[in-house]
């Protein structure tokens, strides 16, 4: 399982994001940091997407970097990502066919008017490889990489499915064997989704994984972008930040501190 990120940035708005004013983050021309790594969400999607971010932010007291949201294979507004950019925020679309459009149908070229009309709407666009980090342990995801040239950046999805799979996951279990394979491409590193859900048998424990994700992100220096999913998984699964206090110091924390770029401080 694959799937493309768009980071839709104008460069003269990446430039006014990125000035040199106190507190600013600072990027590259792919949006790289200079110094240590940008934090995002992706924030539950029911009512209005905007608003909700808006609403996150304010519990945890600091804007996002990033605001991450899917769009479907037709897309037909860009008002979140508008509202991101006018904040000086990075918006990030996970973009991929859906209901009746299938992957044979891009491929055979019925779709190409439809993708040359989005490609002139998020021009000068970065592009994120992203795959599912357990598929790195196989040597699957691998095997879809498409090459550098087409690659601003390479991502990984992973969560602890625990109590749904038996096993609790940590970051190193979940993410060593991308990050060894990626580091070698001479491309920044996203952890483009991540999560966990709260241990119904010891309370705090979803807490603690926060705390050890955060410092596994700062040891290994070439992840330079983190985007939580604040959200239940179409089947049910809760990864959201607020499923307990602890849970909800643990993230407020992570986000805060020098090594996490925000676009305000």
């Amino acid at each position: 399982m694959r799937r493309w990120l768009v980071l839709p940035l104008l460069a003269a708005v990446v430039l006014a994001a990125a000035a040199p004013a106190s507190g600013h983050v600072r990027t590259g021309r792919n949006l790289v940091p200079r110094h240590g790594a940008l934090f995002g969400a992706f924030v539950n999607s029911s009512g209005d997407a905007w608003a909700n971010v808006v609403g996150l932010q304010r519990t945890l007291g600091y804007r996002l970097t990033i605001v991450h949201h899917y769009r479907p294979w037709a897309i037909t507004s860009y008002r979140i990502d508008k509202s991101a950019l006018a904040h000086r925020q990075i918006p990030m679309i996970s973009w991929s066919p859906g209901g009746t459009t299938t992957a044979a149908e891009i491929t055979n070229g019925s779709q190409d008017a439809l993708i040359t009309r989005t490609a002139r709407d998020i021009k000068n666009a970065r592009f994120v490889w992203c795959a599912i980090a357990a598929n790195f342990k196989t040597g699957h995801a691998q095997a879809y990489y498409p090459g550098d040239r087409f690659v601003n950046w390479i991502a990984a999805d992973g969560y602890n499915w625990y109590p749904a799979k038996p096993k609790w996951a940590g970051y190193r279990s979940i993410f060593s064997s991308f990050y060894h394979w990626a580091k070698r491409h001479g491309k920044p590193l996203m952890i483009a989704e991540t999560g966990s859900m709260e241990d119904p048998h010891a309370a705090g424990r979803k807490a603690h994984w926060l705390k050890r994700a955060r410092k596994w992100v700062h040891a290994h220096g070439h992840i330079k972008a983190v985007v939580y999913f604040d959200s239940v998984s179409p089947k049910g699964y809760d990864f959201r930040i607020q499923t307990s206090g602890s849970s909800l110091k643990a993230f407020r924390r992570w986000g805060r501190g020098t090594y996490w770029n925000r676009m305000h401080r």
